[in-house]
């Protein structure tokens, strides 16, 4: 059998930045929170700057969603910080539950907000001002 050298395509140089840019995204993907679930994960946006919110758990039992441009970790290009507050989980996931069941049992309800023009969305910055 032959085998044939086959030149490089990318530099080592390219290649480490690569690998250190998919154990970063790695350590941050949704899919490694294995402890806590999250009803809306990778669902709600921050009312303040529109970036994505990610699912977190404080002190081991304090779940909140937390604007991903409120420190640097996600987002380190980024000079100044999102002035957003921590989302209480519980109380968002119970709110958009209870709209959801709402939506399901009385279907007509969808209808009467298209007809009047009503725009429906989730907003993070909603529920963080009321809590």
């Amino acid at each position: 059998m032959l085998v044939a050298a086959v030149p490089a395509i990318v530099s080592q140089e390219q290649l480490q930045m690569a690998k250190e840019k998919l154990s970063h995204n790695q350590s941050f993907a949704s899919c490694n929170n294995k402890v806590n679930t999250y009803l809306l994960r990778a669902l709600v946006s921050c009312g303040k700057c529109k970036r994505a919110c990610v699912a977190a758990t404080r002190q081991r039992k304090y779940k909140y969603y937390i604007c991903s441009g409120k420190d640097g970790r996600c987002h380190p290009e980024i000079e100044e910080h999102c002035p957003a507050r921590f989302v209480p989980a519980q109380q968002l996931d119970q709110s958009v539950w209870a709209d959801l069941c709402e939506v399901v049992m009385h279907p007509e309800s969808i209808r009467q907000a298209i007809s009047a023009g009503t725009r429906w969305s989730l907003v993070a910055a909603g529920a963080a001002g009321q809590a």
